[in-house]
């Protein structure tokens, strides 16, 4: 007896099958994906300002000495640096940036860092300097608010730094980004 001829390979419809369960599969996690970096950018731009902050004050105590922070923006682009000195002004958006801490240059920007690229930043021009004896603001009526949400709105980051130069980062209810706290 003769056996029948087998069929080597896939159909056309059993290809069409596959490649429609791979289209439906992408339709629904391309945009949680999508969400997911924006909710990495959000927060991985809020760790790195909250770390600029602390890192700062860290090394006025460690140096014994004040380093002042300023904080610029126009239009889309702004800039963080800091400096040696008490109230020392730097121009941290300056073609080559004056901001530097022991001849080492120390600017945060939309320049230097992609991730912030889609990122809208809100916050009003200013400078704080750091006690070198107790991490603490110079002048105890300034304060830093600094504002990160991604540019469809949905999550927002609130950075402040206080008079006892306390760094804290929440997140508002409305717009909440799992691992903030909660904005009271």
């Amino acid at each position: 007896m003769k056996t029948p001829n087998r069929q080597a390979g896939v159909t056309l419809n059993e290809l069409l099958v596959a490649l429609s369960v791979i289209a439906i599969l992408l339709t629904v996690s391309v945009p949680s994906y999508s969400e997911f970096i924006t909710k990495r950018s959000v927060a991985g731009a809020a760790e790195l300002i909250t770390t600029f902050f602390e890192n700062v004050k860290m090394e006025s105590v460690k140096r014994n000495d004040y380093i002042t922070i300023n904080y610029k923006k126009s239009g889309e682009n702004w800039c963080i640096g800091a400096v040696t000195g008490k109230d020392v002004a730097c121009d941290c958006m300056a073609a080559t940036p004056e901001c530097l801490v022991d001849s080492v240059p120390t600017v945060l920007s939309n320049d230097t860092y992609a991730q912030f690229s889609d990122l809208n930043m809100a916050f009003a021009d200013g400078t704080v300097s750091f006690d070198p004896v107790r991490g603490i603001l110079t002048d105890p009526s300034k304060s830093v608010s600094i504002q990160i949400q991604d540019k469809a709105e949905k999550m927002r980051v609130n950075i402040s730094v206080n008079a006892t130069g306390s760094v804290r980062a929440c997140s508002p209810a409305s717009e909440k980004l799992v691992g903030f706290q909660t904005c009271i």
